[in-house]
């Protein structure tokens, strides 16, 4: 099962791409009282992997993070715009989310505002997924104004732009994973 969280564009589109991959997707509500009591009711061990979108607030960071203590499953983390609206939130994640983290996804502007450094270039880029490794997260996607640099295993591996949305190429690889593909092979099925 692919537990889903936050930044859905279309709900019952994303569940009716991951079930023609053959993954159950399982939507739980953002609001943080339902989050809460969704994540304490929700078994670890029936997860296979858990994307999460943009958070509200640190709060619910914290509870996610409190539930990703007990699940063994890969994560997919796109914080979008939540790290551009609350710094606390942001630090949250940081510290948090990201030393749980399996792929994290964002674009030039989401890791600038993650991260609190400009995103111009390829050199740039390369520290961002860099500090992201170092930070805990073990692979990075990020999407640059004119290439896709996916950051694993210490290395920089350059993709052309792809047109794929990275909210799809999230919910993908986190589907894929799901299926027991490596974080090179889900974003490769991904994008």
């Amino acid at each position: 099962m692919l537990v889903l969280i936050a930044g859905l564009h279309d709900t019952a589109a994303d569940v009716r791409m991951l079930e023609s991959m053959g993954v159950e997707g399982h939507v739980l509500p953002v609001g943080i009282a339902e989050l809460k009591g969704e994540l304490t009711r929700l078994e670890p061990a029936s997860v296979d992997t858990v994307r999460i979108g943009p958070l509200s607030s640190a709060e619910a960071v914290a509870a996610m993070g409190d539930f990703l203590g007990r699940c063994a499953a890969p994560v997919v983390l796109q914080p979008e715009s939540a790290v551009e609206a609350d710094p606390e939130t942001a630090d949250a994640l940081r510290e948090v989310l990201l030393p749980r983290t399996t792929l994290v996804v964002v674009t030039a502007m989401e890791v600038a505002a993650l991260l609190g450094v400009p995103m111009q270039d390829r050199v740039d880029m390369r520290r961002a997924g860099r500090t992201l490794a170092h930070l805990g997260a073990r692979a990075a996607l990020l999407r640059g104004p004119a290439e896709d640099l996916l950051w694993a295993d210490n290395r920089d591996h350059w993709r052309s732009l792809s047109s794929v949305h990275l909210r799809a190429a999230a919910i993908l690889a986190a589907g894929w994973m799901a299926r027991g593909e490596s974080i090179f092979g889900a974003i490769e099925k991904s994008l």
